[in-house]
């Protein structure tokens, strides 16, 4: 193999490498952006309760986006990184194949990827549905509470005290929510 031949593929091994790198970069960028967006956007959405309640569904579909994109970066470092396997294959002996090494541990970095995006997705579904569905079933109304008395007790609650006395039997109070 000539010296020229020799310079291209080392040339060819290092920007494959440096893409592969770049690639797992964006990956971590992306779960860690991802995390970011979904507490940001829960946070304002718990603080502004009037908002629609469909805008629970944007961090559904910021996980969903970010993990096709992170299953995108995934299958390009998988190709480079075969590419490079086949290419080490004949060029070195076994012993020197360090992507064929790291394809056999790499499965690791995928599982973990995939139980984070999953979890993620259920966690933000789980969230959305609850503020649609659940949530909705069980918020107080903002209009008046009626209470009814029994004679000679005492009911206290949300900064109402009302006490009724044997007159008072049966007549009914409206005591807005404060």
């Amino acid at each position: 193999m000539s010296d020229e031949t020799k310079a291209l593929i080392d040339t060819q091994y290092d920007a494959l490498r440096q893409e592969i790198t770049t690639q797992l970069t964006q990956i971590h960028g992306l779960e860690l952006a991802a995390l970011g967006a979904v507490g940001g956007i829960w946070t304002w959405l718990f603080a502004n309760a009037e908002v629609n309640r469909l805008a629970w569904f944007v961090p559904v579909v910021l996980v969903v986006l970010g993990a096709a994109k992170v299953s995108a970066l995934f299958l390009s470092v998988r190709i480079v990184g075969r590419y490079i396997a086949a290419r080490e294959a004949s060029l070195f002996t076994q012993a020197g194949r360090w992507e064929t090494y790291r394809q056999r541990k790499s499965a690791r970095l995928v599982v973990f990827g995939v139980i984070f995006w999953a979890l993620l997705f259920v966690a933000t579904l789980t969230v959305a549905l609850w503020q649609n569905i659940i949530a909705s079933d069980i918020e107080p109304s903002a209009s008046a509470l009626t209470l009814k008395c029994v004679p000679n007790t005492t009911v206290a609650g949300n900064g109402i005290t009302l006490s009724c006395s044997p007159i008072d039997t049966g007549a009914a109070y409206d005591a807005g929510m404060p």
